[in-house]
């Protein structure tokens, strides 16, 4: 396999802070005009050649299957210790298992010199670190004296992903992605609760359409986590098309599949809790002319258990759940609302709610889906109000508590009456003083456009039939729902007929 793929290739687990010059251009972007069927793209096999034509070693992972074996360990005694600094040959004494120890004999134009180890400076991990945290990776050395270092594929806040073969396993093209996590308390605490998910998961016997956990391990300070290697994300994949979108009966292949990984995640108390095109990927099938999907969710870093919800502020601000913005308490249908928003840019290729802050995402989500019942914003209050009721110890200390006090500041309060209606002026007052809203004129309107006309696909006098597309947008009407107890299930959703 080729090792010098494409921008593409590099953007396999790229943070979500990667490229936003399309993204955040405007959050009033015009609906997409309506592309003739011709326009998008009409089948997996279509999509297969352009993805070829682009870059063939994207069809180059290989699928083991159960073909796995393992090696015996290297003999430690016949490991030549020349190439290996004083930390190294430390390392190998611990070492109970040894499978592989890059040599200039082996790589001579690789970059395996000795590094410049510190012993007594503690700042940048002895050297192995950046300024940052991040762990310096050089080409052909080794992870824990097992993988290979082939090249780096994404980096992000997290850290990074880099492409490796696993020597350990008999053969020599068994390659994974292993991530390696910033040398940081924070993103070392979020790695442990992905571990924690990719363990349940794993636990549980997997699922196709989840990516598969190998194993986690500790490497000099920093948390690793090794996953299968997939072929790229759907950002990558609408980037590829040029943002030309799918049609919609490809829409529903999509569909079919990330709600099934979903309704898995939801069966076993899983709220992903990050649904976004980044954070989905494909793998593709090794022969190009395969009609064969394979749809992978991945990226369990802010996922949590239905009990155990620990942040209020999650998801991606295009995704993100119309409760969450409001600083409601929620729940796993948190993740239909983003998996609506990802078929929608699926089929235009542009973000249906590309809000550039919070007030400016409400006021989207108010212009095509209109304003929320009265009822259920006050049950949202009831539910929120509860959550943060002082304990007995707490009034007999009479300590403060401050999520209660930050209540009220909500948008759940701030832009919604005392009976749970809408305020529209108070919530276009707050968009002119906004300075990244004071350039728009248009204020909020509630039902401004339809959702047909934000996707194109409203009638446009032709006699062109739009049953696919109607029944599509039919589909996300269910997901489209500010209440969450009347927004449909995963498992509703997979017997909706848009998805046969």
């Amino acid at each position: 396999m080729s090792h010098n793929s494409g921008d593409v290739f590099e953007r396999l687990y790229n943070s979500p802070q990667r490229s936003h010059v399309r993204r955040v251009a405007s959050s009033q972007l015009p609906a997409p005009k309506r592309c003739p069927s011709r326009c998008k793209i009409d089948s997996i096999e279509q999509l297969y050649r352009l993805l070829f034509e682009r870059d063939p070693n994207l069809f180059s992972i290989k699928d083991y299957g159960w073909e796995i074996s393992h090696r015996p360990s290297l003999n430690i005694d016949d490991i030549p210790l020349s190439n290996l600094n004083v930390f190294e040959r430390g390392e190998l004494m611990r070492k109970r298992s040894v499978y592989y120890v890059p040599t200039t004999s082996t790589f001579p134009t690789a970059a395996t010199a000795q590094r410049e180890i510190k012993l007594t400076d503690y700042e940048d991990n002895f050297g192995f670190d950046d300024v940052s945290g991040n762990y310096k990776v050089n080409l052909n050395d080794h992870i824990n004296y097992r993988y290979q270092v082939l090249r780096n594929v994404g980096k992000g806040s997290f850290g990074k992903v880099i492409l490796v073969q696993d020597h350990k396993v008999a053969g020599d093209d068994f390659l994974l992605a292993l991530k390696i996590i910033n040398n940081n308390p924070a993103a070392s605490l979020q790695s442990v609760n992905e571990i924690k998910m990719l363990k349940c998961i794993k636990d549980h016997g997997g699922h196709r359409n989840v990516v598969e956990f190998f194993n986690q391990f500790n490497f000099r300070s920093h948390i690793c986590i090794t996953t299968e290697l997939l072929s790229l994300n759907l950002y990558s994949l609408l980037e590829v098309t040029k943002f030309q979108g799918f049609s919609a009966p490809v829409v529903a292949q999509f569909g079919r599949q990330i709600l099934q990984g979903i309704s898995f995640l939801h069966g076993h108390s899983i709220i992903h809790c990050d649904i976004k095109p980044e954070n989905i990927m494909v793998k593709l099938p090794a022969d190009h002319e395969s009609t064969e999907l394979n749809v992978k969710l991945i990226d369990f870093g802010s996922s949590c258990f239905d009990n155990e919800q620990c942040f209020s502020y999650i998801q991606s601000r295009f995704y993100r759940a119309p409760e969450i913005i409001l600083g409601a308490e929620y729940n796993n249908k948190i993740d239909i609302w983003s998996v609506g928003c990802v078929l929608a840019e699926l089929f235009t290729g542009v973000p249906l709610l590309p809000g550039k802050n919070e007030i400016d995402q409400v006021g989207l989500i108010l212009g095509i889906f209109g304003a929320p019942k009265s009822c259920t914003i006050q049950r949202f209050r009831s539910q929120l109000a509860k959550s943060f009721q002082p304990t007995t110890m707490d009034i007999e200390s009479r300590s403060v508590l401050p999520h209660a006090n930050q209540i009220k500041k909500t948008l759940l309060y701030k832009i919604f009456d005392q009976n749970g209606k809408i305020n529209l002026q108070i919530l276009n007052q707050y968009k002119a003083a906004t300075p990244d809203l004071t350039s728009l004129k248009k204020q909020f309107r509630l039902n401004s456009k339809t959702l047909d006309i934000c996707m194109g696909i409203a009638g446009d006098g032709t006699d062109n039939p739009l049953d696919k597309q109607s029944s599509m947008t039919r589909f996300l009407q269910k997901i489209f729902v500010w209440d969450p107890m009347a927004r449909e299930s995963a498992d509703a959703l997979l017997a909706d007929s848009f998805l046969s």
